[in-house]
């Protein structure tokens, strides 16, 4: 948990750790013997290719995680001072997609993103792109669409964030007892802290539930009870007065289930 209280997801996924091992990282451009060296800080390479591969559709790296995890943001680097002087400047735009099957593939972010060195005249700055929707994903396609400073060779480094499949957004449910003796449910749209810049402003990403699952139960009962909905409150119409009730709420985002937060509350009609 952040001091705000948010659950983070902003883990680096292992491009630049090395956890994500050369063998799941591809590249679709003509010539290139070197894409598994496209991590960030990495002093001996990087991702190289020809500036005509970007006319051609083949400036593409692929990278596989090896399993589902939350993508949240992006860090993109230029080349060592191994390969290119530190005044290698360059304005790039791409394109960060995800897919869990290769086939259909979708953009982090529509508008695009950009990697530029001239305001800072180093190579090995970085730049930083926190997503403000947290997506699952098992691959991850950057497609380079731009650069225009005319250079031949294009190198860049780069850095994907996230977490695993067991992080538990914020949701701030709250669980009351209605004046008829009910209990009301309701919660916020699942949150994380993707902040992955230091001394940056805090960022925070939102997870896409496609539907939310309540479990609830008497605590001293053994069985549980489900209600699923797509809205963010529900009513708990058949309960018992008198008795404490556990709640747990579930988060479905695509085909996992993941904890969304949990609390009890007694169920007895209020004196009005």
């Amino acid at each position: 948990m952040t001091p705000g209280g948010l659950c983070t997801c902003n883990t680096a996924l292992g491009l630049e750790s090395g956890d994500i091992s050369s063998d799941n990282i591809t590249s679709t451009t003509p010539q290139d013997d070197a894409w598994f060296g496209g991590r960030l800080r990495n002093k001996e390479g990087a991702w190289c290719f020809q500036n005509d591969s970007i006319a051609s559709q083949n400036a593409v790296l692929i990278i596989d995680l090896g399993e589902r995890r939350f993508w949240s943001g992006i860090a993109s680097q230029g080349p060592p001072e191994k390969l290119h002087p530190s005044n290698y400047n360059q304005v790039v735009a791409f394109s960060a997609e995800y897919s869990m099957d290769q086939k259909e593939w979708t953009e982090l972010n529509d508008q695009g993103l950009i990697f530029d060195t001239y305001s800072s005249n180093k190579s090995d700055v970085i730049n930083y792109f926190e997503s403000s929707t947290i997506v699952l994903t098992r691959y991850v396609k950057i497609n380079v669409t731009m650069q225009s400073s005319r250079l031949e060779t294009i190198c860049l480094r780069f850095e994907l964030y996230g977490c695993d499949i067991d992080v538990q957004p914020t949701t701030e449910m709250q669980a009351i007892t209605t004046p008829k003796g009910k209990i009301g449910v309701k919660w916020n749209t699942p949150t994380a802290d993707t902040t992955v810049e230091q001394d940056s402003p805090p960022a925070a990403g939102q997870f896409k539930a496609n539907e939310y699952v309540v479990n609830y139960k008497p605590d001293k009962a053994q069985e549980w009870k489900t209600v699923k909905t797509e809205d963010m409150s529900l009513s708990l119409e058949d309960v018992k007065l008198g008795a404490i009730y556990i709640i747990q709420l579930e988060c479905r985002i695509k085909n996992i289930s993941i904890n969304c937060g949990s609390t009890q509350v007694e169920a007895c009609k209020l004196k009005i």
